[in-house]
C-alpha cells in the first residue's frame, strides 16, 4: 500500500469517489477487527501516509497537491470522523505490549505516529469533539494519560541524561593537552560513546518532542483528566521537574555543540511547557496549588527564570506571555499562602499535635 503504484491507484479511486479503502484502513485500526496491535499500527502507518499527516522525505512536488486533496478526503470521511480518535487512543494503550522482542522501543515509534495524527486532527472541530467524548470514558482515558506521562518522563529523562554525558565528553575534548594525555584506547572509547550518545539523543529527542507537543494539544482542549485528584500532583511535578532542567542551574549541562542536529530544541520545549502551564491554569486554581505542593522541584526562581527567557527571546506571543505572567504571579500568591499555612502548623504546641493529627484522620 505504501508503494508509488498503490498511491497512484488510490488517487484514481479518489477521482471515482471510491472510499472503500479508507473504510478498510480505519476499520483495521479497530481492536475488535484486528486484535494484534502491531498489525493495527501498520494499518495506521498506511492511513497516515494517505491522510498526508507527515510528508515522506523525497516526495516529488507534483504529488503534493493530489496528496493534500486525498488527505482531506480521508480525514473528512464519516468513518474517520467517528472512529479515528477512539481507535488511536486504544492503540496508544495496546501498543505497550505486542509480544515482540523489540516491543519496548517499537511502542515509542508507533506512539509518535499517533501523536502526529492527533496533532493534525486538532484542525477539525469534529475530531476535537470526538476527543472530548473519549475523555468521558474515565478508565480508558486515565490509562491513556498515564502512558503519555510515562513516555514523556522516560524520553525526556533519557535525552537529558545523554546530553549531560555528551557535555562531559565535549568538555574533555576542548582541553587538547589534557585530551591527548588520555590513552589512545580510552580516547577511542570516549569518541565512540560520544557518537552513540549523539545518535541516541537525535532519535529520542524527536520522539520526546512529539510526545510533549501531544500533551500541549490535549491541555489546550480543556480535558479535565489531567487535573483529576489522582493525576494533578503527578502532572504538576513532572512539569516542574523538566522546567528545572530547562531554566535552572542544570541547564548549562544541556549546552552541547550542534544541538539542532540532535533534534534538541530547549527553547521550543520551554515554550511548550509554558503553554501547558497556561492551559491547565485556565481550568482552575487547583493546578497552581498542585504546582506549589511539589516539594521535589518547585521553586519560584524557576518560574522567574522561565519568564526572563521567554521575554528576552520573544518565545511567546504578547497575549500568551501576559497569561504566563499572570500565572507566575498567581503561583507566587499560592506559594506565600502555603508558607503561612506551613508556619502555622509548625507553631502548634507539641501537646496538641497528636490530637490534631488524630482528628485529621
Amino acid at each position: 500500500l505504501s508503494s508509488s503504484s498503490a498511491a497512484s491507484d488510490v488517487y484514481k479511486r479518489q477521482v471515482r469517489g471510491d472510499t472503500s479503502l479508507i473504510e478498510l484502513l480505519v476499520e483495521s485500526c479497530d481492536v475488535t477487527v484486528v486484535n494484534n496491535p502491531h498489525l493495527r499500527a501498520k494499518a495506521l502507518e498506511t492511513l497516515l501516509y494517505f491522510a498526508d499527516v507527515e510528508m515522506e522525505e523525497g516526495a516529488s512536488r507534483e504529488s503534493i497537491p493530489a496528496k493534500r486533496t486525498l488527505g482531506k478526503m480521508v480525514l473528512s470521511h464519516p468513518v474517520s470522523l467517528k472512529l479515528l480518535v477512539p481507535h488511536s487512543i486504544k492503540l496508544y494503550i495496546d501498543i505497550e505490549s505486542t509480544g515482540r522482542t523489540t516491543q519496548f522501543y517499537d511502542k515509542f515509534f508507533v506512539r509518535r505516529h499517533l501523536a502526529l495524527l492527533l496533532k493534525r486532527l486538532r484542525e477539525f472541530p469534529e475530531y476535537r469533539e470526538s476527543l472530548k467524548t473519549c475523555s468521558q470514558d474515565t478508565k480508558l482515558f486515565l490509562y491513556f494519560v498515564n502512558m503519555l506521562l510515562n513516555d514523556s518522563i522516560y524520553l525526556l529523562d533519557e535525552v537529558l541524561l545523554k546530553l549531560t554525558k555528551i557535555k562531559e565528553t565535549e568538555s574533555k575534548m576542548l582541553n587538547r593537552e589534557e585530551w591527548f594525555n588520555i590513552p589512545a584506547d580510552t580516547r577511542h572509547e570516549l569518541e565512540q560513546e560520544l557518537q552513540n550518545n549523539q545518535m541516541y539523543v537525535g532519535t529520542f529527542s524527536r520522539l520526546a518532542n512529539e510526545t510533549v507537543l501531544l500533551l500541549h494539544y490535549l491541555s489546550d482542549n480543556s480535558i479535565d483528566t489531567f487535573l483529576r485528584p489522582e493525576m494533578i500532583d503527578r502532572v504538576s511535578a513532572m512539569l516542574n521537574y523538566f522546567l528545572s532542567h530547562l531554566t535552572g542551574p542544570q541547564r548549562k549541562n544541556l549546552a552541547v555543540k550542534r544541538s539542532n542536529k540532535l533534534n534538541f530544541n530547549p527553547r521550543m520545549l520551554l515554550t511548550t511547557l509554558a503553554q501547558i502551564y497556561i492551559n491547565f491554569h485556565r481550568q482552575g486554581s487547583s493546578f497552581a496549588e498542585a504546582v506549589v505542593r511539589d516539594d521535589r522541584s518547585f521553586s519560584l526562581d524557576l518560574f522567574n527564570d522561565a519568564l526572563r527567557i521567554l521575554k528576552s527571546h520573544k518565545l511567546l506571543p504578547p497575549d500568551r506571555l501576559a497569561e504566563f505572567v499572570r500565572f507566575v504571579k498567581f503561583v507566587e500568591k499560592k506559594s506565600s499562602e502555603k508558607k503561612v499555612e506551613d508556619q502555622a502548623l509548625d507553631d502548634i504546641p507539641e501537646e496538641f499535635l497528636g490530637l490534631f493529627i488524630f482528628s485529621s484522620f
